[in-house]
């Protein structure tokens, strides 16, 4: 039995003009998000790992739709009632891959920021 966990590409931003940068007019939009490339089958789980510059830590949890297990591309919507803390912040982020609570992988790391 192989117990080898999958190295997935980094999360990257979508809706957002940079690829690095999201302006709070695009965060407070709801078009902006944080997106997955992952092979994922429908209800696997995608969690978001998010850690802030000041030492805050939270997670965003996606389960994967049939569009996402066909397509590939998971991704949470950023929202100003869940997501205030990463305001005026720096965030490095990654996720997890899971199924069944068995993990599956997890990605490389990326950073972005959330303007004031």
């Amino acid at each position: 039995m192989n117990n080898a966990l999958a190295n997935f590409t980094a999360p990257h931003l979508h809706g957002t003009s940079s690829p690095i940068i999201v302006s709070r007019a695009e965060f407070e939009s709801g078009k902006a998000a944080l997106m997955a490339w992952c092979a994922a089958d429908l209800n696997d789980q995608v969690t978001f790992v998010l850690n802030t510059d000041d030492g805050k830590s939270y997670e965003k949890i996606v389960n994967v739709s049939p569009g996402g297990a066909s397509s590939g591309k998971v991704g949470s919507k950023f929202n100003s009632a869940d997501d205030w803390q990463l305001i005026g912040q720096q965030v490095t982020t990654y996720f997890t891959v899971s199924r069944n609570s068995v993990p599956l992988g997890r990605s490389e790391t990326f950073r972005f920021q959330v303007l004031k």
